[in-house]
Parts: structure tokens; sequence; C-alpha cells
């Protein structure tokens, strides 16, 4: 009885996850560092962009989010627990870990792959033009992010509501 509790749940976890990133679509990707952190990650002194967090929540409610990151799994984890984002995506792709950087677009196929969605299912934040133009090549739908109103605003345009 035990056992067939635990397979359950085992199971459970990963239905609900093929469920929502199948049935909610698009799957929103934002970039760490000038979307939802400012500063210079090296010096220490990064900040948090005021309204993003609330944004990437509230879009977490009905859509699969994602974050995108040049940082090295191990920056990105004392990035992580210092400021409490970890739980704020359903999926974490760090650079270090995939083995490709941004710009590069091998870096996007391959979070394709891993989120098995088509690029036209996929939104991606980065405040880096050229980042956002690689998306742009693979097919996935790319905005410069300036602020989260403006990022609100892109969404809302492509009928994402974040409430």
């Amino acid at each position: 009885m035990i056992i067939a509790l635990g397979i359950s749940y085992f199971l459970a976890y990963f239905i609900v996850k093929a469920f929502k990133k199948h049935l909610f679509k698009p799957i929103i990707l934002f970039d760490i560092h000038g979307v939802l952190l400012k500063g210079d990650f090296n010096l220490e002194d990064f900040t948090e962009i005021p309204g993003t967090r609330k944004l990437i929540h509230q879009l977490r409610n009905k859509y699969t989010v994602a974050a995108f990151t040049n940082m090295s799994s191990e920056l990105y984890g004392f990035w992580s627990k210092k400021w409490d984002f970890e739980g704020s995506f359903d999926y974490t792709f760090c650079s270090g870990r995939i083995g490709v950087k941004k710009p590069d677009e091998a870096s996007f196929k391959r979070i394709l792959r891993v989120l098995g969605v088509k690029a036209k299912d996929v939104i991606f934040f980065d405040d880096v033009e050229a980042n956002v133009a690689s998306a742009k090549k693979v097919g996935i739908r790319g905005v410069v992010f300036k602020n989260p109103a403006q990022a609100r605003e892109a969404l809302e345009a492509m009928g994402v509501k974040a409430y």
C-alpha cells in the first residue's frame, strides 16, 4: 500500500508537469541578470528590479515559466539562495549546465529539446538585444526587456494575460 502511494505520488508529479507544459502554452523564458536582478554579480551589488518577481509569479499561476542565465551553476546557486528565486521557475537553464552560452543559437535549441516544445511556443525576455535576436533566429518570440510594465504589455499583445 505504501509503495503504491509512493509510486502514485512520483508519477503524479510528472503528469502534472507534462499537463501544465502542454496545456498552458506558451512557455515564458526569462533571463536573470538584467530582467530579475540588475547590477554586477561579480561585485555582489545586485538589486532586484521592482515588479519583475511579481510578474513572474502571476504568470506562473497559468503558464510554465523558465529562467535562462549565462551564470555558472555554482554562481546561480549562490544568487538563487541569496535572492530566494529558485521556486519562481518551473525550469532553470544555466549555460554551465547545458554547455553553451547565449547568444549561441545552439543554447536555445537545447532548451527547446529539453522542454519538448516548438520554438513558436516560447516567449523569451532578455535585456541584451543580441540574445533576443539569436532566440528569434531559431523561431522563439523574443522581447528586449526594458521594465516589467513593458514586458506585461508585450505579453498581452501576444495574448498572454499575467493576472
